[in-house]
């Protein structure tokens, strides 16, 4: 053979073997990229799992109220089911990682997963709805009730403690705990809003309420007409009257 005939032949060679060398990258691309999939579908579950379950041990250990039921045998046979999938799929993975991600098996996996992940969620949800309740019922006030002793000078500091703290409880509770710090600082706030709660005086009569809604339309005073012998006596009960002065009104005498 010349010397140009074996040039050729020896970059046929090379041609061929560069070829195969880039289907087999190609085909090693493929691979990677289908096992990157599988594990975010997988990991997208798992992870999503780990975090309701950290809520759910949580709760379960902090429950405020003894009516409140966290069953978990109500989600034991999902997830023994769950187990399984996954035993099936480890087999797979073993004896044929090409297919898996087309493999049935995998797809129940991920299917079953998804079920588990919304199972838990709705059960824990409900549970911490109830939990929430349990905890109002020992401080929530109506805004009509509220309101209604607002203006009050011996509810009022306590009706904006109170918002202010019912505000950042209502923050808390938003979603369901992940650390044990954050149910601590909730019962500590359901502490603290009870205590106010019970410091409230919702007995006022309504004259006495209308007598000081008018302050909210002056600056400092009032017309003394307003000022009827049972406001007066509550006043005095309550030791308020050295807080009110009487001043004529020279320009309308």
């Amino acid at each position: 053979m010349s010397l140009l005939g074996t040039c050729l032949s020896q970059q046929v060679e090379d041609f061929k073997e560069a070829l195969e060398n880039n289907i087999n990258v190609h085909n090693l691309q493929n691979k990677i990229a289908d096992t990157r999939v599988m594990n975010d579908n997988f990991a997208t579950y798992v992870n999503r799992l780990k975090i309701l379950v950290v809520s759910y041990q949580l709760l379960r250990g902090f429950s405020p109220s003894e009516t409140i039921s966290f069953n978990s045998e109500t989600l034991r046979g999902r997830f023994l089911y769950a187990q399984q999938l996954l035993n099936d799929v480890k087999k797979i993975w073993q004896t044929k990682k090409e297919q898996l991600r087309q493999h049935e098996g995998f797809a129940d996996l991920i299917s079953h997963l998804e079920v588990c992940c919304n199972e838990i969620e709705e059960h824990l949800q409900q549970n911490w709805h109830k939990c929430i309740e349990v905890w109002k019922g020992q401080f929530l006030v109506p805004n009509v009730l509220l309101n209604g002793i607002a203006n009050i000078p011996s509810q009022r500091e306590l009706c904006l403690a109170y918002s202010e703290l019912l505000t950042k409880f209502n923050q808390l509770v938003k979603c369901p705990p992940q650390q044990i710090e954050t149910l601590t600082v909730i019962e500590k706030c359901v502490e603290q809003l009870t205590e106010i709660h019970s410091k409230m005086d919702f007995n006022i009569p309504e004259n006495v309420k209308s007598f000081f809604e008018n302050f909210n339309y002056s600056t400092d005073a009032v017309s003394l007409q307003l000022l009827t012998p049972e406001i007066f006596q509550w006043l005095h009960n309550k030791e308020m009257l050295k807080y009110f002065s009487i001043q004529r009104d020279w320009k309308n005498a």
